[in-house]
């Protein structure tokens, strides 16, 4: 059993009442037995207005207010298997340096937008655009 209260903004705002929505449909939803795994995989990464810097070290940039929310639950309450599954942290080598996905090409025009899969940067495939870190592909490359 969980609840999820969220205060984002100044009470009355469109932020506000969005967040608040977003926490009472959480709410209900893990209270029914989805796991809070399923929420974080799907609400992560999804980029939009407003984003950008936060104060939180642990997450220094947003993608969106949803990134972060989904990002934060994941930080607190998943394991850090499943936060490196996720792609919330980065996974570490036997040394406990962090990995980081390489992206494949350095010009310009092979960097496309980032996966909304995984939040990493895909690159230009022929006429679509590919995700070297979890296989996600959007356009016609199959």
């Amino acid at each position: 059993m969980g609840e999820i209260f969220l205060n984002v903004s100044k009470e009355g705002s469109v932020i506000s009442g969005f967040a608040d929505a977003l926490a009472t449909v959480m709410s209900i939803s893990i209270q029914y037995g989805v796991p809070i795994k399923d929420f974080v995989r799907k609400l992560s990464h999804l980029k939009f207005e407003p984003n950008g810097f936060t104060s939180n070290k642990e997450i220094r940039t947003a993608n969106s207010i949803v990134d972060y929310i989904a990002r934060y639950i994941g930080l607190k309450f998943l394991s850090k298997e499943d936060q490196i599954d996720l792609g919330i942290i980065p996974s570490m080598d036997k040394n406990n340096t962090s990995i980081e996905p390489q992206i494949m090409s350095t010009h310009d025009q092979d960097i496309g937008p980032s996966c909304p899969n995984c939040g990493r940067i895909m690159r230009r495939l022929g006429s679509c655009y590919f995700c070297s870190n979890c296989s996600y592909n959007a356009g016609s490359c199959g």
